[in-house]
């Protein structure tokens, strides 16, 4: 009889304790004016989780999350991760969405014509990607092979497009989706179009797409450049091609100076004849078709105008006349 009771008493006991844990996991915890983003490293145990959540004041410091978790038998799955979570949200609700990894992801923008410095800031501005991991690993040629890229740097390869990313991935899973997305692209187009005389390759003709990016930004324009360009390939003239130079020197949103234009880098198109070594941004779709189908033409110059637009010439005597007019001092 008395250890029926007891039996009875433990068990109403063990009752009224799971209640009281059962209502304070369904019950709204500390309310804030913003919504709280966390971020969990990957490896992090249990206790750790739940001093991020304390500290950022996701939940209370209620020992209760912890016999939940464990009665739920979730304090192991939690997923490491980015997680953003609204004011007075439950710690039901809490170990719910870090148990399905409802993790925060973010939009980035890449722009056409970027470099592969600029591109690299994006992804560290917006999920703290180490910028000089990013870059590194963009040259390592173990690396670029496994992505099947004939080039010695995957300048040109990242392809400009809006990117789905959380926080916590890897710069080879952030590289390798956009070297697909621009494989993607490019075999699309190659499907379609064959490549112009007289380049002979995918490298060649991003190459030649980028300095088209770098060029001109009105899209009316991008086949004209492709084949003022592409004429003085065949004429084996050297493309004298500003944006060129600069990469080559790391001018940056500088005025190249007469000394510039006849510096020794092998991207100075002043210089040397042909192609630079590999491209100079990463080119857009655009730019990319302009250069497969380009403008019929005979033009071998243009200049800029004062509005951004270009003049372009046919022969050196015109190009004379349209600098004069443009670039007056």
């Amino acid at each position: 009889m008395v250890i029926r009771r007891l039996t009875l008493s433990l068990f109403c006991s063990f009752l009224l304790f799971t209640s009281w844990v059962w209502w304070y996991a369904a019950a709204s915890g500390p309310s804030s004016p913003e919504p709280h983003i966390i971020y969990v490293p990957p490896g992090s145990s249990f206790p750790v989780i739940r001093d991020i959540l304390v500290a950022d004041g996701v939940i209370d410091g209620d020992y209760r999350f912890a016999i939940f978790a464990r009665l739920m038998n979730v304090g192991g799955s939690l997923k490491a991760g980015e997680y953003e979570f609204g004011s007075g949200v439950s710690p039901r609700q809490v170990l719910a969405k870090m148990v399905n990894g409802d993790v925060l992801y973010h939009m980035v923008t890449v722009p056409e014509g970027s470099r592969l410095q600029q591109i690299s800031i994006l992804f560290a501005r917006a999920i703290s990607l180490d910028q000089k991991t990013f870059v590194d690993l963009c040259r390592n040629k173990s690396f670029i092979g496994s992505l099947g890229v004939s080039s010695s740097s995957l300048e040109g390869y990242l392809f400009p497009d809006t990117y789905r990313v959380r926080r916590g991935q890897s710069a080879p899973v952030v590289i390798r989706m956009m070297v697909q997305r621009f494989n993607q692209e490019s075999e699309n187009l190659l499907a379609l179009y064959p490549l112009p005389k007289p380049l002979s390759s995918r490298h060649q003709w991003v190459t030649m797409a980028a300095i088209v990016e770098k060029e001109t930004g009105l899209a009316d324009e991008r086949a004209r450049v492709a084949a003022v360009f592409l004429n003085r390939l065949r004429r084996r003239m050297p493309l004298q091609a500003d944006p060129t130079v600069i990469f080559g020197l790391a001018k940056f949103g500088q005025q190249l100076s007469r000394k510039d234009l006849k510096s020794r880098n092998p991207y100075n198109t002043y210089r040397h004849y042909g192609l630079p070594p590999g491209p100079i941004a990463s080119p857009g779709r655009a730019s990319l078709l302009a250069v497969l189908q380009p403008a019929i033409n005979k033009d071998l110059y243009f200049v800029a105008r004062p509005d951004g637009s270009h003049a372009f010439s046919r022969t050196l005597s015109q190009h004379n006349r349209a600098v004069k007019r443009y670039r007056r001092p």
